[in-house]
């Protein structure tokens, strides 16, 4: 869709719609067409949603109809046109003739390449064939039910969304912007944004900046603002052209950085080009009396002054065998600890005393760093082959057989179980949820870090989950791919899991 809509936001999200009261007759007809018509995408309307409609007069409820089908048809892929080479398959190909077949085919490959050369990626070959009548399939569809919501479950979207500990897709970025637009975001938003990348997409979104500022803690937050307001990549994954800023913008974000804390100009060494970039833009020497720890640091790095790092100091100590100088300064950042713990458990020999000091500060670990930390040493050694994620919008994996230096089995078991029990500590202080039962499927499914490569689709899943197909003799999926910068040969198949 070009545009999101609140509809298409509560839809997606909850699977509710927002409708007043009306006060008007409708015919039961009306009513009933448009819940037959839905029930044929694979939607129901909960009994309240049908009470609400019946206050209604036909025209409103026409309204209503046509303004929730192109969101529920996008939902399910119903708003595309699927034109199958043969439409009449599978009779159509077993009595088509060899040539035949080899000219269709060569005629479709031959339309990429046109395609590419006329740069006109919506070009596809096919051939032309009368599609034949025949009966519909019948098969079961389960339905999933709309609802009938509230506002203040509706405007809980963008709550949730800014709380999340997870990057956002960009619909979800698009979501925050809608409210930021249409709604007073200032009562909506939590005590706590806990994802950097969120809180710099927000207050680029935003037109009262200062709103937010008690938020930014780092140099590193601030850089992910002004990339958010040039519209670049607040992952920093990827390099960002700064746009020029007004006068205002300026004081605002050389404010943020002079207040960034004793780590402002160590963290902007971690991004230095790109800060020397940002310097050119925000031109801190026009404010030297109002920042100047901001302009020293800029000074530093312009002029590739000498500066011993945080992680510098980390690698010395660890160089040097120096076991305590390394604990007391990972102590500080219980984060990077926790990122560093199997590397350190490799090279001290102590290793009792480190997994000591760590359990010190596991507490103030995140709860997603902490998942992974004990999912990794859990199964350290049962893994043939490791994969990683690049952090970034594209979903690629880079994948390697070289295994891991070798742990005692004792050290790696006290490390996981410590892990285990900072984090029952921790959820046993959330509220309780009450009864809930826990699919055992879920084994199966990867607990979803970080959503920046997602897609908008119906029902989403991480990366690496498995599902086992339920009994039925129809199996219906679509594979599509194209070459992009080179000639890579793929295959598509399916896996039985053991």
């Amino acid at each position: 869709m070009e545009m999101i809509t609140q509809n298409h936001i509560y839809l997606s999200k909850r699977l509710r719609v927002l409708l007043p009261v009306g006060h008007g007759e409708n015919t039961p007809e009306c009513v009933a067409t448009a819940v037959k018509n839905l029930m044929a995408l694979g939607f129901g309307l909960k009994e309240t949603l049908i009470e609400r409609l019946r206050t209604l007069d036909d025209a409103q409820i026409s309204a209503w109809y046509q303004s929730v089908l192109p969101i529920l048809q996008e939902m399910v892929g119903a708003h595309r046109k699927f034109t199958p080479m043969y439409p009449n398959f599978p009779h159509q190909v077993m009595e088509a003739s060899e040539a035949e077949l080899f000219f269709n085919a060569m005629t479709h490959y031959f339309g990429f390449h046109l395609s590419d050369a006329l740069g006109d990626p919506n070009l596809v070959v096919l051939p032309n064939y009368d599609k034949e009548d025949r009966p519909s399939l019948e098969e079961f569809h389960e339905l999933r039910w709309i609802d009938l919501g509230s506002e203040d479950d509706f405007n809980s979207i963008f709550t949730k969304l800014v709380a999340a500990n997870g990057s956002l897709s960009e619909t979800d970025k698009e979501i925050l912007g809608w409210f930021v637009n249409n709604r007073d975001v200032e009562t909506l938003l939590p005590p706590q944004i806990p994802q950097k990348e969120t809180l710099a997409t927000l207050i680029a979104l935003m037109d009262d900046k200062e709103l937010l500022v008690g938020h930014i803690k780092t140099a590193t937050d601030v850089l992910r603002v002004a990339v958010a307001m040039s519209g670049g990549d607040v992952s920093l994954a990827e390099p960002s052209k700064f746009r020029s800023f007004s006068k205002r913008e300026r004081r605002f974000l050389l404010d943020c950085l002079e207040h960034s804390g004793n780590s402002c100009t160590e963290d902007m060494l971690r991004w230095k080009e790109r800060w020397v970039r940002l310097g050119e833009r925000l031109h801190p020497g026009d404010f030297k009396r109002r920042f100047p720890l901001s302009l020293t640091a800029f000074g530093i790095l312009r002029n590739n002054l000498p500066y011993k790092t945080y992680n510098a100091k980390v690698e010395r100590s660890i160089i040097d065998g120096d076991t305590t100088e390394a604990l007391i300064l990972l102590s500080q950042r219980p984060g990077e600890f926790a990122r560093r713990l199997d590397h350190l458990l490799r090279e001290c020999s102590e290793s009792a005393k480190v997994l000591q000091s760590f359990m010190k500060v596991a507490d103030q670990v995140s709860t997603p760093v902490l998942l992974q930390a004990w999912g990794h040493f859990r199964g350290r050694d049962a893994i043939n082959h490791r994969a990683f994620f690049p952090k970034g919008n594209a979903a690629k994996v880079q994948l390697t057989d070289k295994p891991l230096p070798q742990l005692p089995e004792e050290t790696i078991q006290a490390v996981a179980n410590g892990i285990r029990q900072v984090l029952v500590q921790r959820f046993s202080k959330l509220p309780s949820l009450g009864h809930c039962f826990i699919d055992a499927r879920l084994k199966q499914q990867i607990v979803p870090f970080s959503q920046r490569s997602a897609s908008r689709a119906l029902n989403t899943v991480a990366r690496g989950s498995w599902f086992n197909l339920p009994d039925g003799d129809t199996v219906r999926f679509f594979c599509w791919w194209k070459n992009i910068n080179s000639s890579d040969d793929w295959q598509s198949r399916g896996l039985p899991q053991e």
